[in-house]
């Protein structure tokens, strides 16, 4: 027998004023996953973090040893290095 899914009721919804006050969660992506983005070796990457090119790693769980970067700062150094470009061109 098939099961059918049904959408919650109205008020399972959260008040506005909760939504608004709550923190943004904020994507965090792994190594492989971020060398999708950026055209760098596993081992240049880990070189550029310790030189300041790339941004440091947070923990994914503070108990834990897996590490991610943020999306927003991975995404932001995408558009720095297409800006730069840009920039390159137009001068």
């Amino acid at each position: 027998m098939p099961i059918i899914r049904t959408a919650p009721p109205a008020s399972a919804a959260p008040p506005a004023e909760l939504l608004a006050s709550a923190p943004r969660l904020r994507r965090i992506m792994r190594i492989d996953e971020v060398l999708q983005y950026i055209p760098e070796s596993r081992s240049g990457w880990y070189e550029g973090i310790k030189t300041g090119i790339y941004p440091k790693p947070v923990k994914a769980n503070p108990l834990g040893r897996n590490v991610g970067w943020l999306a927003d700062e991975i995404f932001a150094l995408q558009s720095a290095a297409v800006a730069a470009r840009d920039a390159d061109r137009a001068a």
